[in-house]
């Protein structure tokens, strides 16, 4: 099994603690969470799909950076895609040309969250016990000012439905605790739902990038056919 499956399976599977969810009742829990483990399926079914069909949509998602964002000096978090995750790299290179600084995250499943660490093409990965490709722990930790965040499916809220773990809900969670930070989600145009559940704890992206478009929460504008 590749490495790009293999840390798919890691985010499907492991680690299964789930967030305090406020004030909702068990019952309400027990229906949210039915709700998000059925769209995850199907969600997963049209992401593989487009992965298959769409060989180029990183190239085409990389068209999308939105404009008002300014990628000079600030630390970016991107992500080694697995699975049929759409490729984040395209974008990753485009931004470190225009001058932003690249982090990789580091999972601690201590702690059961994210870390991140500067990351340069061309530097060496450490690969997991669960087959993700990570950067050394030896590289400086930053706390970016902006994330790409994988997912399985978002609706035009900017709303994300992610793997159930939590990872990223906690990364943005307490990075904006430190300093303002802008979450951009990446996905093929398929796995976009008319509404995806949210529960206190989720947190919402500002932009979702596609191969086809740009989706900002903030001014609920959809930019088409660039």
């Amino acid at each position: 099994m590749s490495s790009r499956f293999t840390g798919f399976w890691f985010r499907q599977h492991f680690y299964t603690t789930p967030y305090s969810s406020g004030n909702l009742s068990y019952l309400e829990i027990c229906k949210m969470q039915n709700r998000k483990s059925e769209m995850r399926q199907v969600a997963l079914l049209r992401r593989n799909g487009a992965f298959a069909q769409n060989h180029t949509a990183g190239e085409k998602l990389a068209q999308w950076f939105p404009q008002s964002i300014k990628a000079t000096g600030t630390i970016v978090a991107g992500y080694i895609p697995i699975g049929s995750e759409i490729d984040p790299l395209p974008l990753m290179r485009e931004l470190r040309g225009q001058g932003a600084k690249l982090c990789l995250p580091r999972v601690n499943l201590a702690y059961n969250s994210l870390g991140f660490h500067l990351y340069e093409f061309g530097d060496a990965l450490t690969t997991s016990a669960f087959g993700i490709s990570e950067p050394s722990p030896n590289q400086e930790k930053v706390t970016p000012q902006l994330l790409l965040v994988p997912l399985l499916a978002f609706d035009k809220k900017c709303n994300r439905l992610g793997y159930g773990k939590g990872f990223y809900d906690r990364a943005i969670s307490e990075l904006k605790g430190i300093h303002e930070v802008i979450a951009i989600g990446l996905a093929y145009a398929a796995q976009e739902f008319n509404f995806v559940p949210n529960e206190p704890h989720d947190q919402k992206l500002d932009w979702v990038m596609t191969e086809a478009q740009s989706i900002n929460r903030e001014a609920e504008v959809q930019m088409v056919n660039k």
